[in-house]
């Protein structure tokens, strides 16, 4: 007879754009979803990982970039968090969804 008890699956959530940048950096070319190389999906599945979730791989609204590249609160807290913050490291929420 079984206990009900399932334990939750494992599932590694990557924040898609800056683990692409840091690939393409690690590779010394820009790296797509189209081309991770296998040895990196490798490390992502490893063992004990049931689901990769690519968290922000939709296209992100212009008007939600211009906004967090024009607002003055967000701009200061940007800085705060990271104060060499430039342009183009501000590429809009994940979350503000175009379509």
């Amino acid at each position: 007879m079984s206990s009900g008890w399932q334990s939750a699956p494992a599932i590694y959530e990557i924040f898609t754009w800056p683990w692409l940048t840091g690939l393409s950096h690690r590779y010394g070319r820009d790296v797509t979803l189209a081309d991770v190389p296998a040895r990196v999906w490798d490390e992502v599945a490893a063992p004990g990982i049931d689901a990769v979730w690519l968290m922000g791989v939709w296209e992100r609204s212009p008007a939600g970039l211009a906004l967090a590249r024009t607002n003055e609160q967000l701009q200061r807290s940007f800085r705060e968090a990271l104060p060499d913050v430039g342009h183009a490291d501000v590429v809009g929420s994940p979350y503000c969804v175009r379509r």
